[in-house]
Order: C-alpha cells, then structure tokens, then sequence
C-alpha cells in the first residue's frame, strides 16, 4: 500500500481538503475586502476634482466586476475543495460495521400471540 493510498483510506487527505476550502475562504474574503478598501480609495480620489483614468459610473462598473469576479472566484473553488474533501471522507469510511442482516427464509404470515393487527380505513 504506497503513502498517498493510506493517507486516502485514513481520511486525512479529505480533512486537508475541507481544512483548504477554509483557508480559501478566508483568503478570498480579505482579497474582496482588499480590493473594496482600495477601489473605494480610488473612488474618493476621483470624485472632488473629476478627474482620473475612468469618469465616476465606469469606475463603479469597473469596481464591481472585479469584486463579482472576486466573489465568485472564492466561492467556486471553496465549493469544489469542499466537496472534493466531503467525497474522500465518505468513501474513506471502513467496510465493515457492526450491523448485521439475518437472512429470512419464511416470510411470517400469521401475527405473534398477543398481538393484534389494526387495519385502518380512510374514505
């Protein structure tokens, strides 16, 4: 059994996983918060003497596609290293349980003694 198979089947590498998807998380939220603190810097640069690269409605179009692109940037790889991480921990799960089937040979047809069955009839 090679390293990478036992790390698998410990589930250590589906921990590592969802332990990542935090830490994108994270990463992408002060990446947007970032990018709003500077775009808003900006943007009070360019409002009291009107001038700049961009007039005021461009800039707040530019802003927010990049922080659209930011928000979903995070998201989608948070998601997928998540879900990559829930999968491995799923499947990493022992085969065997203590649960055990008994195998019914006779259905049984008639009721146990001192039982009764109740048949319902809704109109």
């Amino acid at each position: 059994m090679s390293t990478f198979t036992g790390l698998i089947r410990d589930g250590k590498i589906g921990k590592w996983c969802k332990r990542g998807a935090v830490l994108i998380a994270i990463a992408g939220t002060v990446q947007i918060l970032l990018t709003l603190y500077a775009l808003w810097g900006e943007y009070h640069q360019i409002q009291p003497n009107g001038q700049g690269p961009f007039d005021p409605n461009s800039f707040i179009l530019f802003g927010t596609s990049q922080l659209f692109t930011g928000i979903v940037t995070t998201v989608f790889f948070s998601l997928i290293l998540y879900a990559v991480g829930v999968i491995i921990v799923a499947n990493s799960v022992p085969a065997h349980s203590d649960i055990t089937y008994e195998k019914l040979d006779e259905a049984e047809t008639t009721p146990v003694e001192g039982e009764e069955e109740e048949i319902r009839i809704v109109n």
